[in-house]
């Protein structure tokens, strides 16, 4: 009878040591599948899928710290005009280029919003009404990296490769006041009035929103998606977007005091 006894006991306490082991990793596992990182994290600049080749992790980085949204409230209507722009230094300042269609008001209606933070426009330094494109006077913005503009920028001769037929490019910008947003793409042609073709994804937002090729170089600022007429009426293609290139602007103004 002792014998029996001695093994039912056996028997719970292994049940009770093997329930509790169990429990125990059961636990384990439900906390490694539900602890998923924070916003922050999955948010953060810097996360970048490791899918890409050491080149294009360096420019999507490029193009997610300059990107930053746009406020800019009219006067007039109280309206207030959401875009994207990017982010860069020169001579020791920082500014941001964008585009003018989206700057309705005076600077001081005009704010950059980065992270939740509000950075106020100093002076617009270049508005250029033609090719539609501004230069804003901001302070430095924490925890972003600006694009150099002696590193960023094409030399003449590079301009051939950037604007070569599929070449890749990178943006980041607020379509729909979304985001910040990462989107690829590729050149897909050039107009006969000198603004760049992609083809990737904008919406309303995206206009002002940098273009860079995989190699981080700066291709220039989103401009609008192609809107065309057919026989039922607008046909809007959000993958068709026009580009205005960089060196259609007057980059002089920035080093003027």
């Amino acid at each position: 009878m002792k014998s029996v006894l001695k093994a039912i006991t056996k028997i719970s306490l292994m049940f009770v040591v093997g329930f509790s082991l169990g429990t125990g990793a059961l636990y384990g596992t439900y906390k490694y599948l539900t602890e998923v990182p924070s916003i922050e994290q999955i948010q953060d600049v810097e996360n970048i899928s490791k899918s890409l080749s050491e080149t294009e992790r360096r420019a999507v980085s490029l193009s997610r710290n300059t990107a930053v949204k746009i406020l800019s409230v009219s006067p007039e209507t109280g309206g207030v005009a959401y875009t994207s722009g990017t982010y860069f230094t020169a001579d020791g300042r920082y500014f941001i280029v964008t585009v003018m269609h989206g700057i309705v008001g005076p600077c001081e209606l005009t704010r950059v919003l980065v992270d939740d933070k509000f950075y106020e426009c100093i002076q617009i330094v270049r508005r250029e009404p033609i090719i539609d494109y501004a230069i804003l006077e901001i302070g430095e913005i924490e925890g972003r990296k600006p694009m150099k503009l002696s590193r960023q920028l094409p030399n003449n001769q590079q301009w051939s490769d950037v604007l070569s037929a599929q070449n890749k490019i990178f943006y980041t910008g607020f379509p729909n006041s979304l985001g910040p947003l990462t989107f690829s793409g590729n050149v897909i042609g050039y107009s006969e009035h000198e603004y760049l073709y992609i083809d990737s994804y904008a919406w309303g937002g995206s206009s002002g929103s940098g273009v860079f090729t995989y190699d981080g170089k700066y291709v220039g600022c989103i401009l609008a998606i192609d809107v065309g007429k057919t026989e039922y009426g607008v046909d809007v293609m959000e993958n068709i977007i026009l580009v205005i290139p960089a060196f259609k602007i007057d980059w002089t103004s920035v080093f003027e005091k």
